[in-house]
């Protein structure tokens, strides 16, 4: 992808350190954590981000079909177990939450037709060249939220599915 193309889908890389101090800033501009998938609280009272250097990689945002930022999956540089994306999470942590896998989608929200596949990235990249509307779940059994959005995507104008 070009540098702008890049931009535009608000990929950056992971940070490898200051995890806490990156989070204290967030706070202190105003933005809040408390609820936002991949932050905790810690004993202290502080907030900081559920990120280690073994998770390194970038950020894919999971854009809703009104264009938020509903999760992120980190594209992990050096894959783990197998798994070469993971969802940038805090579930497990205290005051932690889960994104709950939501389906990534970009594209006209008008469209009669939409294409469903694997991945954000995937399909960011398919839009880029081929301007369809994309729908994308993060793995093969990961549809639970895939239906109402269908339901919404037909209400809208969508007539085929491919």
């Amino acid at each position: 992808m070009t540098e702008e193309q890049i931009n535009r889908h608000y990929y950056c890389s992971t940070p490898l350190f200051g995890f806490k101090q990156l989070t204290a800033r967030l706070i202190s501009e105003g933005y809040t954590v408390e609820g936002v998938p991949g932050f905790y609280q810690l004993k202290d009272g502080s907030w900081t981000m559920n990120q280690s250097v073994k998770n390194s990689g970038f950020f894919i945002p999971v854009i809703s079909i009104d264009g938020l930022i509903q999760g992120m999956q980190i594209r992990l540089d050096q894959p783990y177990k197998g798994m070469k994306y993971i969802w940038f999470s805090s579930v497990n942590k205290p005051s932690g939450v889960t994104s709950g896998s939501p389906v990534h989608f970009i594209g006209n929200p008008h469209s009669a037709v939409v294409y469903l596949t694997e991945g954000a990235l995937k399909g960011n990249i398919a839009h880029e060249y081929a301007k369809n509307s994309m729908l994308c779940v993060a793995g093969v059994n990961q549809y639970k939220h895939l239906l109402e959005l269908l339901a919404q995507l037909k209400s809208m104008g969508m007539n085929q599915l491919i």
